[in-house]
């Protein structure tokens, strides 16, 4: 009696074990989480939902709905049924409104998105259609490839973008050297500027960063990149910070504690990057050095005065941004002594501080719009939320299916008059002037 009480109860655990993993499918069958298993286990997790659900309507048949266990997992197994399959209604719906925009509907909206891709076919059809402004290469493009091939991909696209009238396509890459070297292979491994610059003496670090920089610029621009989002110009924290051991590998990527070193170093590097014929990007502002968390997952603030962050952790943005071209990325912070309820990314006084304290008008991109700081307060309206606070570019380069979202509620703000279109117009300026800078 004890041993099939044991099985009963083993048989129960499991039971609801298999039960708890399909509703947790359901709930994030769309979200990143499960993005890496997203193609093959959407039409799996459909096909056992739908045998589960002939089961219980056969089981309800036969009377079986009396019982109060029989109920309560019908009740759980078609709440997941139902979340899954309104998601993917949603996206196919966002996806399918998308792309039966007109032009003169998407065209300027769809300037101001950089996306990742899977396949070059629906890269070209996004920028074929001018739904997008620039593409993010990852790891998942190159894999296998040789420098040529890539070549060659990102050559086809910026000649249909020629044949059809539209801007050159941004071509965007993390290839900071060391942890993050997208291109490697096929491009020549490289280390970080923190191991490049470690043992350089002070006088030297601007020059040698110089020199990586126009390295790191020849050989992107070889393949078609001709944006690279890097430097990184966040502080090391004192004994590798509190993120140190987070996904963000912030204590591998930051140059140094020292806000002039690591000032010199992004100064040099950027300068180094447009010598070579591509463009850098400084981030991530207003600086990840002080955070607690890691932004991929949830959301981070910054407690720190503007005046502390002015004397210590702007100075290399602002050094960055000094006689050069380059990008400004802003991060999905909140700084707390300026906006305590926005994302750094969503906020107009903390933009402004750019704007107008700074007195710097380059272009701005978001960091990736699908990492978890964000999901967290919404993926609907941070589009809009970012164009409104002055940022130019929006970047979506790990859960791509997130784009057609944002750019369909950028779409539908701009039709009901809820996209501030002053912003809008000082946008597209900067990305024509940022076009300007591109050309040969």
């Amino acid at each position: 009696m004890v041993r099939s009480r044991l099985i009963k109860l083993v048989g129960i655990g499991f039971s609801a074990l298999a039960l708890l993993t399909v509703l947790a499918v359901g709930i994030l069958l769309r979200t990143p989480v499960l993005l890496p298993w997203r193609t093959w286990l959407t039409p799996l997790f459909f096909a056992v939902m739908a045998v589960g659900t002939v089961w219980l309507f056969k089981r309800a048949k036969a009377g079986h709905w009396r019982n109060t266990g029989w109920s309560a997992i019908a009740i759980c197994w078609l709440a997941s049924l139902s979340l899954a399959g309104t998601q993917t209604l949603q996206f196919q719906w966002y996806r399918h409104q998308v792309l039966q925009s007109t032009a003169a509907e998407v065209r300027q909206l769809g300037a101001h998105m950089v996306v990742g891709y899977r396949n070059i076919d629906s890269a070209r059809e996004l920028a074929q259609k001018g739904l997008i402004g620039g593409i993010f290469l990852s790891a998942e493009n190159i894999k296998g490839r040789t420098a040529n091939e890539i070549a060659m991909e990102i050559d086809s696209l910026q000649a249909l973008r020629r044949d059809w009238g539209l801007p050159e396509l941004l071509v965007c890459v993390d290839h900071e050297g060391g942890a993050v070297s997208r291109l490697t292979p096929p491009l020549p491994a490289s280390p970080s500027l923190q191991a490049l610059l470690a043992l350089v003496p002070e006088a030297d670090v601007l020059k040698t960063a110089y020199a990586y920089g126009l390295q790191h610029g020849r050989e992107l621009a070889s393949v078609g990149v001709n944006i690279n989002l890097a430097p990184v110009a966040d502080l090391t924290s004192p004994a590798g910070g509190p993120i140190a051991a987070s996904r963000s590998l912030m204590h591998l990527r930051s140059i140094s504690a020292d806000p002039l070193r690591t000032a010199k170093a992004v100064q040099g590097y950027v300068r180094g990057l447009e010598r070579g014929r591509v463009l850098g990007t400084v981030k991530h502002f207003p600086g990840l050095g002080r955070v607690a968390v890691d932004t991929h997952l949830l959301p981070a603030s910054i407690d720190a005065t503007v005046a502390e962050l002015e004397q210590t952790d702007w100075i290399p943005f602002k050094a960055g941004l000094v006689e050069s071209k380059a990008l400004l990325m802003v991060g999905h912070v909140k700084l707390r002594a300026v906006d305590a309820q926005r994302l750094a990314s969503q906020s107009p006084p903390v933009i402004d501080i750019v704007r107008t304290k700074w007195a710097h008008d380059g272009v701005l991109i978001t960091d990736d719009l699908t990492m978890g700081a964000v999901l967290l307060v919404g993926t609907d309206s941070s589009g809009v939320s970012a164009i409104d606070s002055g940022i130019d570019l929006l970047l979506v380069s790990y859960d791509i299916d997130r784009y057609y979202e944002i750019l369909y509620h950028l779409i539908q703000a701009k039709k009901n008059g809820a996209l501030d279109e002053s912003m809008l117009v000082k946008s597209d300026a900067r990305l024509k002037a940022l076009q300007v800078t591109l050309r040969p």
